[in-house]
């Protein structure tokens, strides 16, 4: 058997593909979403049970909106966002050098109601 040796930095590259940047973005809109519910939670001081009942989902699906562990359709991100009075932009940025900038914010969710 023939070994070949690479140094780390090749290595490393192989995993700076495209497909990484449109992960690691996509990791990012999984974060935003995943900290709008949890905000828009706590700063009413509701428990996640709390929430589930108010969205008619289960608690441990709470869990997943609010650790990014659920990877919501663009429905049923609308559907939270209705029951909850929140407004949902998406905006998609310019195209650079061939690949797709999405910027820093790609989602934005805003609430409409006040937090009491």
């Amino acid at each position: 058997m023939k070994w070949h040796h690479t140094s780390i930095e090749d290595f490393l590259k192989i995993f700076e593909t495209d497909e990484s940047n449109r992960l690691e973005g996509l990791y990012d809109i999984y974060y935003d979403i995943s900290t709008a519910v949890f905000n828009y939670r706590t700063a009413r001081g509701w428990t996640q049970k709390e929430l589930a009942e108010k969205l008619g989902v289960t608690q441990p699906m709470v869990v997943k909106y609010e650790s990014g562990d659920y990877n919501f359709s663009l429905e049923a991100l609308y559907n939270l966002c209705q029951k909850l009075d929140l407004d949902l932009s998406i905006d998609i940025g310019n195209r650079r050098n061939g690949t797709w900038n999405l910027g820093e914010s790609v989602l934005s969710v805003t609430d409409n109601t006040d937090a009491a």
